[in-house]
């Protein structure tokens, strides 16, 4: 598995490309009473579900590493991984839409779909070949029973 940009610098590109939208595309720019309230709850879920997550790995004793998924000691799934196989890019979607918000660009729809799938193309798919390699059957099973996203 060679890849080259790590997932949060492909959630800060796509940040910057929410920001850009907002800078030249004003047409697509919107406000509403409780925006940044709104944005505040989005990101404080992301922040949520980046802290199960790793505690979580923490705890198992395995990588975080997206770049090294075939040093996983263990195969996490329980507590919020029973109900997303990738919550820590979960996490940087909700960080993306919460952005999104705050911001007020209607744009940020369109970025993240792009992000998911970029995501799901270039880092997803390949940890999903590794781990399957890895842990067989188990993992198989895993994911048959727990959706990629949600």
């Amino acid at each position: 598995m060679r890849l080259l940009i790590p997932p949060p610098l492909w959630a800060l590109i796509f940040a910057g490309l929410i920001w850009l939208s907002d800078l030249y595309l004003p047409q697509f720019s919107f406000e509403f009473t409780g925006q940044a309230y709104v944005a505040g709850v989005l990101f404080f879920i992301g922040v949520m579900i980046d802290i199960l997550s790793m505690r979580l790995f923490a705890k198992a004793k395995t990588t975080v590493n997206p770049f090294q998924p075939q040093n996983s000691k263990a195969l996490v799934t329980t507590g919020i991984y029973a109900y997303t196989r990738n919550p820590m890019y979960l996490a940087m979607i909700f960080f993306l839409c919460a952005f999104g918000i705050w911001v007020g660009s209607w744009m940020f729809m369109p970025i993240v779909v792009v992000f998911v799938w970029l995501i799901s193309e270039l880092q997803i798919k390949a940890e999903e070949s590794v781990l399957s390699e890895k842990f067989g059957e188990e993992y198989t099973r895993y994911c048959q029973s727990v959706r990629r996203w949600v």
